[in-house]
């Protein structure tokens, strides 16, 4: 986990220097460098981390969908008494 972390916060430095960092991109990276503090202090197991940062992007994936459901505009058709909405 600490590699990984290590390895996500370069990368993610390299590109704050070419374009804005975000307050979502800072929240991701302390958080893994949550997990990764955790697994050293063994506070919990490498597996349990890895899990946990699994599911944490899939909720993000998640949100992320169904912001983007919620963001697209409906087109609505009446035929006579019947409206179809898509």
């Amino acid at each position: 986990m600490s590699h990984m972390a290590a390895c996500g916060r370069e990368r993610r430095t390299a590109y704050c220097q070419k374009e804005p960092s975000s307050s979502q991109g800072n929240a991701i990276v302390a958080y893994v460098d949550s997990l990764a503090t955790s697994v050293q202090r063994n506070e919990m197991t490498e597996p349990v981390a890895q899990r946990r940062w699994i599911e944490f992007g899939s909720s993000q994936v998640i949100a992320e969908g169904q912001l983007n459901a919620q963001q697209r505009s409906l087109t609505c058709r009446t035929y006579g008494n019947i409206t179809n909405c898509n």
